[in-house]
């Protein structure tokens, strides 16, 4: 058949092409990405559908050119009931338009810190050592081996004989990979013969990391029967007979081979395990090998998925700087679900609006960063709070209360005097000058990691508002307790009741991470009884404030007088702790109203791909809107 004859035969076969893990290899690669536009050129009715669940280089393909830029539509696809994902398993941040509060950002409580001297047990410094190195077994790996077979044991006290895998990705070289299997090997042969030969001090020690991570996780969290130390130890024997170490990488010989029922399998590897494999009944991680770029961060974590009937039992070990890091883009992905949804609502496409990208300042987002530009979101509409304290640090804390006296105290000195006390505790001081706001503000010291409340840049912001009239004017809320049961602080000669912020686990002692210092509500409290905030969501709030006549032009300051204990209640206690802070901790929030002229732009926060010269004609001054891109920075 001629090509001419070819073509005009496939201009009536609408064709349907479905691109599964379409984040990699279908982006701006030598080899597949021309293919695939090669075939969707030949097939003139053609629709091109591209899943993945990590989509940073799909929404940076530059959108002007004839590539696999989602122009047509982006859909947010609702995450399965049951499934761990990374926001379920770490937590994440609080954001604008967010309903979540408290405890349902903290996450789950299986993930357990790796210090940094057992990192240099089993992974090499430098790519000259991978071929000398020798792996050792420190404490911390030794103890997810032992949970490994313990919650492995568990499973079939539970009647589920099925695959068990426990996962040691330390590094991408395959000769550290081979160098692990003989040690590893070994400490599980020593464990099963100590366990045979009924050894005291081993049992105890598998009887305190059973009752450990028992309470920690409770079975009962997830509606599962509880397993007591007796019912794993009938089973342990037999799991440690099963356990098999497996290399698997393109260099080893043993593969991973789940078609026997019921395998046990210690795999150590690095990409084989790291993209598309599925582990099957996968329970325990020991995970120390750094990505800088949020897919391949994402794609390695092999642990999300459905973990039926054993929900209360998987455990990542990991470094502290990892985990930060997963927690940081569960809260990227929900913002993009967010503004996807938004978007959806709108009924605008992607040629409308750039997909934003939270950006961080140590991880890239993808290899592929395509037409990715910078874009700038401003505080106009938002709210910023502290969540990092140092809870050791007495002067660092006795200079916070000290600023926040001397800022209630000026305040009173200028003639202004509290409103009653709210339902709630509050209260409001009306009508304070920006200059003491932002007098305050460069004095109130925050921690490093809190960017967004960066005193430069909020002074910025609040000179280039007043310029137009707007933020000349603040209320002021304490944000007290209507009781002294936690004690009291004394600012500006008036005493207020101490709130609770309890912090999460495994933070350490240097920073405390309270997680969410305000609630949602709390940003109409200067406009709106607290009994009808609580009633209404994030977003019908900021439309609140801006709609408000008094409201509409003034920001709001937020001090929260935290009890130095703020022990945790009890619904909370397996994944925080008291704050045991040495002294009184003042908490800092800021709510911003939003204007439709604002331009004003000053935290380089997001990337997103430029939609100047698209295939689409949107008033410009629309797009700056929806984007949040200022053209005076």
């Amino acid at each position: 058949m001629q090509p001419a004859v070819k073509q005009r035969a496939l201009a009536d076969v609408p064709t349907l092409i479905i691109d599964d893990e379409a984040d990699q290899a279908s982006v701006e690669t030598a080899s597949i990405n021309p293919l695939i536009r090669s075939i969707i050129g030949k097939l003139p009715k053609t629709t091109y559908i591209g899943y993945t669940a990590t989509p940073f280089a799909n929404v940076l393909i530059d959108p002007k050119g004839d590539d696999l830029y989602p122009k047509d539509f982006i859909l947010n696809l609702p995450r399965p009931e049951g499934y761990f994902g990374t926001e379920r398993v770490f937590g994440r941040d609080a954001v604008e338009g967010d309903e979540a509060n408290g405890a349902e950002l903290d996450g789950s409580n299986m993930v357990r810190i790796i210090p940094d001297d057992d990192v240099d047990a089993v992974r090499p410094v430098g790519k000259a050592a991978a071929a000398d190195f020798i792996p050792t077994i420190p404490k911390s790996l030794d103890n997810a081996i032992e949970w490994f077979v313990l919650a492995t044991a568990a499973r079939r006290a539970r009647g589920d004989d099925g695959h068990s895998t426990m996962l040691v990705h330390t590094s991408v070289k395959t000769d550290v990979h081979l160098a692990f299997k003989e040690p590893l090997r070994l400490h599980v042969d020593r464990l099963r013969k100590r366990v045979e030969a009924q050894d005291g001090k081993t049992l105890e020690r598998l009887r305190d990391l059973w009752n450990t991570e028992s309470h920690e996780v409770p079975a009962s969290q997830f509606g599962l029967t509880p397993v007591d130390f007796a019912q794993v130890m009938d089973h342990l024997p037999a799991v440690l007979d099963r356990v098999g170490v497996v290399i698997d990488n393109f260099r080893s010989e043993d593969r991973l081979d789940y078609s026997t029922p019921g395998q046990v399998a210690i795999a150590v590897g690095g990409n084989t395990l790291s993209r598309g494999l599925t582990l099957e009944g996968l329970t325990v991680s020991y995970f120390v090998r750094a990505a800088k770029a949020y897919d391949t961060l994402l794609q390695m974590a092999r642990w999300f998925g459905f973990r039926p009937g054993y929900e209360d039992l998987p455990r990542i070990w990991m470094t502290d700087e990892l985990r930060h890091w997963f927690r940081h883009l569960a809260t990227v992905e929900h913002e993009i679900r967010l503004d996807i949804e938004r978007y959806e609502s709108e009924n605008l496409t992607p040629t409308e609006f750039g997909v934003r990208i939270r950006t961080h300042p140590t991880l890239r987002i993808t290899a592929k960063m395509g037409a990715a530009l910078p874009t700038y979101a401003s505080y106009g509409g938002r709210r910023v709070q502290t969540r990092y304290f140092r809870p050791k640090d007495g002067e660092w804390l006795r200079h916070n209360v000290e600023a926040a006296d001397g800022f209630v105290a000026r305040v009173r000195s200028a003639g202004i005097e509290p409103d009653a006390a709210l339902e709630n505790g509050a209260v409001i001081f009306r009508d304070v000058s920006a200059d003491d706001v932002l007098r305050f503000l460069a004095d109130y010291r925050v921690h490093p990691d809190s960017p967004d409340l960066d005193h430069e840049l909020i002074e910025k912001y609040v000179n280039r508002q007043r310029r137009s009239g707007h933020l000349e004017f603040w209320n002021l809320a304490i944000m007290a307790a209507p009781t002294d049961t936690h004690g009291t602080v004394r600012l500006g000669s008036m005493d207020f009741g101490r709130i609770v912020r309890s912090k999460l686990r495994d933070e350490g002692v240097e920073r405390a991470d309270i997680k969410t210092l305000m609630s949602k509500d709390h940003r109409a409290v200067d406009f709106m009884a607290p009994s009808v905030a609580r009633k209404k969501g994030e977003i019908e709030l900021a439309k609140a404030r801006d709609l408000d006549p008094d409201a509409r032009n003034k920001g709001l300051i937020l001090l929260y007088p935290i009890d130095p204990h703020s022990e945790p209640d009890a619904a909370n206690k397996a994944s925080r702790r008291a704050l045991d802070a040495v002294d009184d901790v003042i908490g800092l929030a800021l709510v911003f109203p939003g204007h439709p002229d604002e331009s004003s732009q000053v935290r380089q926060t997001y990337v997103a791909v430029d939609l100047t010269d698209a295939d689409v004609e949107v008033e410009q001054a629309e797009f700056d809107e929806l984007a949040g891109v200022s053209d005076d920075d």
